[in-house]
């Protein structure tokens, strides 16, 4: 859901763009 979609990019945020954050930020957006 739309919802559930937020929370990782706000999990991501978080996590910044550093390490994991990065691979997980890429691996959303495809």
């Amino acid at each position: 859901t739309l919802e559930f979609a937020e929370l990782i990019i706000i999990q991501v945020h978080l996590l910044g763009d550093s390490g994991e954050g990065g691979l997980i930020k890429i691996e959303f957006m495809r």
